[in-house]
């Protein structure tokens, strides 16, 4: 096997379409690959990288990539398109959630490194499910995970002039359609990737203020100078079309938008939410929902109870501000600290 192989082995000549695999590492016979697809545009343009599966559960996102790959025309378009339809293959084949099911690490924690997040999170399994967040101080730097993510940012994202990174809501989540950028402070960057995120005509986007490392693989672009947008569309582990349908549309209205397809992009004004709260379990227990995904609420609203095993109520969760609950771990089986609700001030 190949280890060694990069972008320039997998390259495609103009007007062209090619498949090849990213080879991460040789795991005593078990070949841990990253799959890319590039279809590259007759004639000179950006290069765009659009990437889905960091957790491999999120399969609106997967399904998107691959359709934009089989649809488009590489005659058609100006620039090049990088396309990595699942990052982290044992999650998708192995049904995990959240996580490198190899190492238990979320790469979408990765790709600062070791050094800028040295305590990085594992998940912890309960019920069948990852639920509750852990810190481990060790098996980080020079994971898995971690090669995955370097392989990742380093052979395609650092090519690209610009990047989108699909996701969505993983198997106990239920998850408002939306979009998140990570600001800068560098206004060029900062105002292309808010464009690119009204591409979408999601009804929310999510502004981080400007951090010197976190945001995942598109914080990490955005502070080298590479615009970029988190979109996410889908819920359950389930694929869902209509998710499917608003990440394609989105991404081609953003082909549109950098002139690398012919057409009249249009942009949506999403409302901005910059504050955000967490709101978790405080026993373990039964969890009954009040209010559903998508509910807009007033602080100190009943939004949920978790009762016990003799149905006695031990656990009220309630709005801690005014505004949208757009995240929902609708599992009924919950324990202390696990996290319920995240509730984006509007």
């Amino acid at each position: 096997m190949n280890q060694n192989m990069r972008i320039r082995d997998i390259v495609a000549e103009p007007g062209t379409k090619k498949t090849g695999f990213l080879q991460i590492a040789d795991l005593y016979g078990y070949g841990l690959k990253i799959p890319l697809m590039i279809v590259n545009g007759k004639t000179d343009g950006s290069v765009l990288s659009v990437v889905a599966g960091t957790h491999g559960c999120e399969y609106a996102g997967i399904e998107t990539v691959m359709r934009l790959f089989t649809k488009l025309d590489p005659n058609s378009l100006k620039g090049a398109l990088l396309l990595v339809p699942i990052v982290n293959m044992p999650g998708f084949l192995g049904r995990f959630a959240y996580v490198n099911p190899i190492d238990e690490l979320n790469i979408d924690s990765l790709f600062d490194g070791a050094g800028a997040k040295p305590h990085a999170p594992k998940l912890g399994r309960a019920y069948g499910i990852y639920t509750s967040s852990l810190i481990y101080p060790y098996g980080i730097k020079g994971s898995v995970s971690e090669l995955m993510a370097d392989a990742l940012y380093g052979e395609v994202v650092s090519k690209s002039n610009y990047v989108i990174d699909l996701h969505g809501g993983d198997f106990p989540e239920e998850v408002e359609d939306r979009v998140a950028i990570s600001n800068t402070a560098n206004k060029t960057v900062d105002s292309m990737s808010e464009s690119l995120g009204r591409c979408f005509g999601v009804r929310y986007m999510f502004s981080d203020d400007a951090q010197n490392s976190g945001g995942g693989l598109v914080g990490k672009a955005n502070r080298a100078k590479i615009a970029g947008v988190v979109a996410k569309a889908g819920d359950s582990g389930k694929l869902q079309e209509e998710a499917v349908e608003l990440l394609y549309e989105g991404t081609l209205n953003a082909l549109k938008y950098l002139k690398m397809l012919d057409g009249t992009a249009k942009l949506g004004n999403p409302k901005t939410i910059k504050v955000r709260h967490i709101i978790k379990s405080n026993h373990a227990g039964v969890y009954i929902p009040k209010r559903r995904t998508g509910d807009l609420v007033n602080k100190g609203d009943a939004i949920g109870i978790v009762h016990d095993l003799f149905g006695k109520v031990v656990d009220e969760l309630r709005a801690p501000a005014s505004g949208l609950l757009y995240f929902q771990h609708y599992n009924p089986s919950v324990l202390p600290g696990d996290i319920i609700w995240m509730l984006g001030e509007v």
